[in-house]
This record gives structure tokens, sequence and C-alpha cells, in this order.
């Protein structure tokens, strides 16, 4: 019996900075939409600097596979798994490492800042809240980046990504004495 209120506009007014916002955000991606058919640069570099055939690692790693047509240094192409649970960290760590020693990836690529990246991600809600999977995070990178410089040589800074290229092995031809 009582008058009903016009909840159109009620409800229009609570959403429109939900749609203001949302708008913001889609046209910045929006505008960069033509870059989308561009190679990237780091792309362009590893076409020229490997074989087909040779394997490649990048966390992200899906876009540089799908423009080089290289195959995948490890089954994961993302740094994210580590912070799943607790022990992901080191056990997805020691899987990727495996997958190295198996697929020998020519180069394995990491933004220019990963090891602050990681630093930062401690902070954050994933890690900075579960102190055994921050402390785990940390020892796995520790163990990623000892193997990384145990078996790769950094060889370019291409954009914001270093290129680290596996370390040939001794020539088998050097003379015996």
């Amino acid at each position: 019996m009582m008058p009903r209120s016009n909840r159109a506009t009620t409800t229009g007014l609570a959403l429109l900075p939900i749609a203001l916002l949302s708008v913001h955000w889609a046209g910045s991606d929006l505008s960069r939409a033509g870059q989308a058919t561009e190679h990237k640069p780091i792309s362009d570099y590893l076409i020229a600097h490997t074989n087909p055939g040779d394997a490649v690692f990048a966390d992200q790693a899906g876009r540089i596979l799908m423009e080089t047509g290289l195959r995948p240094g490890s089954r994961f192409g993302i740094f994210y798994y580590w912070v799943n649970y607790d022990t992901a960290p080191q056990d997805y760590c020691h899987q990727m490492l495996a997958d190295f020693d198996e697929r020998k990836p020519k180069y394995i690529v990491l933004a220019w800042d990963a090891d602050q990246a990681m630093t930062n991600m401690s902070t954050g809600p994933i890690l900075g809240l579960r102190s055994a999977r921050r402390m785990n995070a940390r020892l796995a990178w520790k163990e990623f980046r000892e193997y990384v410089a145990a078996h790769y040589q950094w060889e370019a800074r291409v954009d914001d990504n270093d290129l680290y290229r596996i370390c040939e092995p001794a020539s088998s031809t050097a003379r015996a004495e």
C-alpha cells in the first residue's frame, strides 16, 4: 500500500564509481590494443639468437613462446605457483630445476628487478601473512638464483628483462698433453 521508491536511480548512483573506475582501467588496456599484434623486442631477440626447437624459460612465458615458436624450458611458465601453499616454493622450484636439467633451455629470462620483486612480494598479503611460506619462498628463490648462476651467464638486457644464456660445456676437442 506504500509507494515503492525508484531503486534504479539509487542503484545506478551506487554503481557509478565502480563503472567509472572500470572505464578508466579498461581504457588503459584498450589504448594498448594496437600493440597487441607487434612482436615484443624480447621475442625478436630470442628469435635472432636461438634455433627452432630450442627451449626458453620466462616468467609469464606464454606470449614469448607464441611469438617465437620456441619450446618451454619448464612445464611451469610462471612463478605465481610458488605461493599456492606453504611448501609450494620448494616443490615448484625443484620441479622447474629438474625441467631445466632435462630440457636445457637456451635462455632463462628474468625481470631485471626480479630479486627486488621477490623481496617486495615478501611483504604483500600472500607471503607477508604466512611466515613459513615467506621463508620457503626466499629459500627457493635463493636456490633458483644459484642454479642460474651455476649454469647460465648473463648476456643482455632487453626492455626490462635480463637474458641468461646457458653455459656451453667445455670443449672436448682440447688437446691432451
